[in-house]
């Protein structure tokens, strides 16, 4: 658990198990909720599309933010094809000046808007 009242852990679970958590910054600061960490218990299994999704209907749904972004190491291809699968979209890269001297890694920054959300 965190004492950053800013912060919130999310679990999934499935038959009584935990299967899948995130960690989210924003809850006490809308309207953007920030997507720290994602931890899936087995992947492939659907457990962190399922978490996406929940996290969605949390920020814009039950709490009417209006932007839910994170960061991704590019590398992390899986997890890049899943948020874009999911209506987030490619806003920025972090580290320019890493990437320019080619040192890893790079991050990719991707959002969704409330408004895109509903659409």
């Amino acid at each position: 658990m965190t004492s950053d009242p800013d912060m919130a852990h999310l679990i999934l679970e499935k038959d009584g198990s935990r299967v899948a958590y995130a960690i989210v910054r924003g809850v006490r600061n809308p309207p953007v909720l920030e997507l720290l960490r994602v931890v899936v218990s087995s992947p492939g299994q659907g457990y962190g599309r399922i978490l996406l999704q929940s996290l969605k209907k949390y920020a814009f749904i039950d709490h009417q933010y209006d932007r839910f972004w994170l960061d991704v190491a590019e590398e992390n291809i899986r997890a890049l094809t899943l948020y874009q699968s999911e209506g987030l979209v490619l806003e920025d890269a972090m580290n320019a000046a890493n990437k320019a001297a080619n040192v890893q890694p790079y991050y990719a920054i991707l959002s969704i808007y409330r408004a895109d959300y509903l659409n």
